[in-house]
C-alpha cells in the first residue's frame, strides 16, 4: 500500500527538493508512478528551468526505470532497464566561452573537488595510521587540472595531489 499511495509524493517532492538544492534550478515532475510488485518508477511530464527560473531548460515527457530483484540483495538499486521518452534541452551560447549549462557544471566542479579534498584528508589520516608513514611526510600539495592548461577557460580540477617528504 505504501509503495502505491505515499511513496510517489515523497518521491516527487523529495527530487524537486533534491534537485534545487543541487543545482539551484526548479524542477517540476508531473506525476510520479511506483509500482512496487513489478519494481518500476515511472517519471512523467517532466521539466527543469533555466538558472533564470523562466526558461525550459530541460524536459522529457516519460522516464522509466525497472529495477532489478538484485537491488534486494545488494541494498542499492540495480537499474535492469531505462527508457527515456521525448526528451529535450535547450543549450545557449551566452558568450565566447559560455553557455547556459556552465552553472550547473560549475556547481558540479565545486562538489567534485570538495569530494576529492575530503578524500584527500582521509588518506592523510589513514597512511601515518594505517601505512606506516610519519605523519609529517604526507602532504596535501594541492588540485591538479587536466586536458586544458591552468587558468585557461574549460580548466577542472579534477585530482588532488600528494606529497611524501
Amino acid at each position: 500500500m505504501f509503495g502505491y499511495f505515499f511513496l510517489p509524493d515523497l518521491v516527487k517532492s523529495r527530487a524537486e527538493q533534491a534537485v534545487a538544492e543541487a543545482l539551484h534550478r526548479r524542477l517540476s515532475i508531473g506525476a510520479v508512478e511506483v509500482n512496487p510488485l513489478a519494481l518500476t518508477v515511472r517519471l512523467r511530464d517532466t521539466k527543469l528551468l533555466a538558472a533564470d527560473g523562466e526558461m525550459l531548460f530541460a524536459s522529457f515527457d516519460t522516464l522509466e526505470a525497472s529495477v532489478s530483484a538484485e537491488s534486494l540483495f545488494r541494498l542499492a538499486p540495480v537499474i535492469a532497464e531505462l527508457r527515456l521518452a521525448k526528451p529535450y534541452v535547450h543549450l545557449v551560447r551566452t558568450d565566447a566561452h559560455r553557455c547556459n549549462v556552465d552553472d550547473i557544471d560549475e556547481l558540479i566542479d565545486d562538489a567534485l573537488k570538495a569530494l576529492g579534498e575530503q578524500r584527500a584528508q582521509a588518506a592523510k589520516a589513514w597512511l601515518p595510521n594505517n601505512g606506516q608513514v610519519a605523519a609529517e611526510r604526507v602532504f596535501i600539495v594541492g588540485t591538479k587540472t587536466t586536458g586544458v592548461p591552468d587558468g585557461e577557460p574549460g580548466a577542472k580540477a579534477n585530482r588532488v595531489m600528494f606529497s611524501l617528504r
